[in-house]
């Protein structure tokens, strides 16, 4: 049987659609975060100021299963 991983699957809100997208997964789960952790100064500039909210979830395979 394969392991399970824990994730965060990262939503950003969208002003102009009024909605959640999703963003992206990032390994482990920390339940204090408020934002993703950025991987480059691109993101470092532009993810602060975002409306963000996290979901904890797991891999099974390629299968994001949202616990």
């Amino acid at each position: 049987m394969a392991e399970n991983k824990i994730i965060t699957v990262w939503e950003r809100y969208n002003d102009n659609a009024k909605s959640w997208e999703h963003n992206h997964i990032e390994d482990g789960f920390d339940e204090n975060a408020e934002q993703p952790t950025p991987k480059g100064s691109v993101q470092e500039k532009s993810w602060p100021g975002g409306k963000w909210r996290k979901h904890k979830a797991h891999l099974e395979g390629i299968t994001v299963v949202l616990d």
